[in-house]
């Protein structure tokens, strides 16, 4: 199958692409730096670089495309992230309905669900909707818990305040997940022969804050 997948070479996007090009799936990964263009022609895949900005850009690139992983750049500019992110599922919309892809797997959250105001699960809940009206094209929206490396985040606050911020009580429980269990649930779905949409969870366990704090302090 020929699959593009977007994200670059990130803490996904890599493994996912790794995966795929070992089952003997052809390859293309997107990604705006011109720096990462050896590294992903290295593993076997197709650089494309462009911006996610660029409708004309993506729709030439998922031209031909049996199935296309969606994501949004974690480092999408923190002014108007809600509206930003939206936008970027606009764009990755209107090129699938240029290109006549017929499957795709979008990497959401756990919480997309809610339509109240939650950040920046906000925007993926906006873009959960807008995909769910385009048509001739099935979607599985991957809702990911909180990424476990998300926590290296908290070392320089570890280290000079001794707290782990968040917003969150010590004995809530929350839902958490290695980016390699996304990645091998996106490969697994982009093979699919898709009719409908559907979303499937991706948890690789449950802590409560306090055992965070227990581990990292």
């Amino acid at each position: 199958m020929k699959i593009i997948i977007t994200g670059s070479l990130g803490n996904v996007a890599k493994p996912l692409a790794q995966q795929l090009i070992a089952e003997g799936h052809n390859i293309t990964v997107i990604s705006s730096s011109d720096a990462r263009k050896q590294d992903i022609e290295s593993m076997g895949a197709t650089p494309a670089i462009g911006s996610i900005t660029d409708v004309q850009f993506l729709t030439q690139t998922f031209e031909g495309a049996d199935a296309v992983f969606v994501m949004t750049p974690p480092a999408i500019s923190p002014d108007k992230i809600v509206e930003n992110t939206t936008n970027a599922g606009k764009n990755y919309a209107e090129a699938l309905k240029n290109a006549h892809v017929k499957r795709a797997v979008m990497l959401s959250s756990v919480g997309a669900e809610s339509p109240v105001e939650n950040g920046p699960i906000a925007g993926l809940h906006n873009i959960e909707k807008i995909y769910s009206e385009v048509e001739n094209t099935s979607f599985t929206f991957l809702r990911a818990g909180y990424f476990y490396n998300n926590f290296f985040n908290d070392i320089p606050l570890i280290q000079n305040a001794g707290i782990i911020g968040g917003n969150y009580p010590a004995d809530i429980e929350v839902p958490v997940v290695h980016p390699n269990d996304i990645a091998k649930a996106a490969a697994e779905e982009l093979v699919k022969d898709g009719k409908t949409n559907n979303i499937r969870y991706i948890v690789s366990d449950v802590r409560k804050a306090s055992d965070f704090a227990k581990v990292l302090g």
